[in-house]
């Protein structure tokens, strides 16, 4: 389901920024020291950043408009800068992010299983009409860009929330990290 990522997750990498946001929701749980994560990111995400825009370029062209989703996340340290970073770099980008809710509360990775997709419809939902008052004329192509993939929850429940509303676009699933490769 992805079409990208970054980095591949590898346990003797040590941290870096491209490992930062998934060892920060581990010391989280853990009640470990976040600082080094913190650090690790705020040193390496312009080279996260870079890559990430060269990803992006090859799915579209300089002048498209394109919309992309990063989903709802409590750790949004990691998230919003790539969100900045976006509508920094792609002025013709448009964040349909808040189009998008979580109905409970889950860890997208500590699920062993795919979650079916009836339980990811039940958690993700659309906003129609926030998503229709930014849908604007030649958005054709839409991003789903997460931090971290660890089972695929987060981006399928996504994926089928927009697809359910709206089947017309070209949709690519971008990470970061990738944990499962």
């Amino acid at each position: 389901m992805l079409d990208f990522y970054l980095h591949a997750y590898k346990q003797d990498n040590g941290t870096n920024a491209f490992n930062a946001p998934h060892k920060y929701r581990f010391a989280l749980k853990k009640g470990l020291n976040k600082d080094l994560c913190l650090r690790a990111w705020n040193i390496g995400k312009y080279e996260v950043m870079r890559q990430l825009n060269e990803k992006i370029n090859t799915f579209i062209n300089d002048d498209e408009c394109f919309g992309f989703i990063i989903p709802p996340s409590k750790t949004h340290i990691f998230i919003d800068d790539i969100r900045k970073y976006i509508l920094e770099t792609f002025p013709l980008a448009v964040d349909l992010s808040d189009c998008f809710s979580k109905t409970k509360s889950f860890d997208a990775g500590a699920s062993e299983d795919q979650l079916s997709d009836q339980e990811l419809k039940d958690i993700f939902k659309l906003d129609g009409s926030l998503y229709e008052s930014k849908n604007k004329e030649g958005l054709n192509t839409i991003f789903i860009l997460d931090d971290v993939y660890a089972k695929g929850n987060t981006i399928k429940g996504i994926y089928l929330a927009l697809t359910e509303h709206e089947n017309t676009k070209t949709i690519r699933t971008g990470v970061i990290l990738n944990t499962n490769e």
